[in-house]
């Protein structure tokens, strides 16, 4: 069996870091003379030997993991950052998170981690990027042309050509939200977007409910909010109704934006789903408890950490393996909100 520092880590009830600081001869001014000697114990006892390279580069593994959320505060992501969280402690690994709001901007890298969010401090294993392409590929860019890369995988609604990949199938969640208000009746259906989310998967998503509305023989509308918010939902939907629009359902590019225009409707004086059906899109928690629980297409967010925390760790262990890409297909989580057709 290979000794790693994580199983040190986990004999020694440390974390992976700590085991790579004692091993290094670092940390004197905030590691304690005992855990060292813990460390030290359990590395002599398990036969550890560091792996040595004739770049004098550490070569072992560190047991740290940076995690990239696009919004880590918004509901849908911050569930993933939990199971990342989980998925790194039953493995007794560090998960370092970094968030990005905004995707614009060429970011400052060093060791894996933006140099704003932690400077140089870390070396980690891998990184896992969900729904911040364009950060991940200016790491890569920046990273290849220093000769050091870690380990990269792409998760959420993008992938990254050239990298492993865990993403869900933007067109079949789309199309199954679409045909279900289509079985409840519903013939006015407008498509609620935004303005902020990843381009590739918005017009994914319009595309499918435009193909889906025109194979019915129907005018599909869209209408665009200011971002993908509840508070741009809301006054997109009390415009809209306020311009004298007619329609029937809405279908929402988001959960966020959803719940928003839910309310709007609501201060409108409509009635959901007598007046006018609703889907949105994630099926976050919140769905289930507004007073007309909210159908939603739901994306596992346990699959797609289980399938990217797998295909990271193979990569490190492989690095010069084939890429792998995984496509998930969403799945429409039916509630109240439309009535009709179950």
């Amino acid at each position: 069996m290979t000794v790693t520092m994580a199983f040190i880590a986990r004999r020694s009830n440390v974390s992976p870091a700590t085991v790579s600081r004692v091993l290094r001869g670092k940390g004197a001014g905030f590691i304690s003379a005992e855990t060292r000697g813990r460390v030290l114990e359990v590395a002599a006892q398990l036969g550890y030997v560091p792996a040595r390279g004739g770049t004098g580069k550490v070569a072992e593994r560190m047991g740290v993991v940076a995690a990239w959320i696009r919004n880590p505060n918004a509901p849908f992501y911050a569930g993933i950052v939990r199971l990342l969280q989980r998925r790194a402690a039953a493995e007794g690994s560090d998960l370092i998170l970094s968030g990005f709001i905004d995707e614009g901007g060429e970011p400052d890298f060093e060791h894996g981690l933006p140099r704003a969010v932690n400077p140089g401090v870390w070396r980690v294993d891998g990184i896992i990027g969900v729904d911040c392409p364009q950060r991940v590929r200016a790491y890569l860019k920046r990273a290849q042309a220093r000769g050091r890369a870690a380990g990269v995988v792409a998760a959420g609604s993008e992938g990254i050509e050239g990298l492993d990949c865990v993403t869900f199938d933007p067109h079949v969640g789309a199309e199954a939200a679409t045909q279900h208000l289509l079985k409840c009746g519903r013939k006015r259906i407008v498509h609620l977007t935004g303005a902020s989310s990843i381009e590739s998967v918005r017009l994914a998503r319009e595309e499918s409910y435009v193909r889906v509305m025109g194979a019915a023989g129907l005018e599909p509308r869209v209408i665009r909010a200011r971002d993908e918010t509840r508070g741009a939902g809301r006054a997109c939907i009390r415009e809209v109704i306020g311009r004298g629009e007619n329609f029937d359902a809405v279908f929402c590019l988001n959960d966020d934006l959803a719940i928003g225009a839910y309310r709007g409707l609501r201060d409108e004086g409509r009635c959901v789903p007598v007046d006018v059906a609703m889907v949105g899109y994630d099926s976050i928690e919140d769905t289930e408890y507004l007073d007309v629980p909210l159908t939603s297409v739901w994306q596992d967010p346990e699959v797609l950490v289980s399938k990217a925390w797998e295909l990271l760790w193979r990569r490190i262990a492989e690095p010069q393996s084939e890429t792998v890409s995984v496509v998930l297909a969403p799945k429409l989580v039916v509630r109240e909100s439309c009535g009709g057709a179950s």
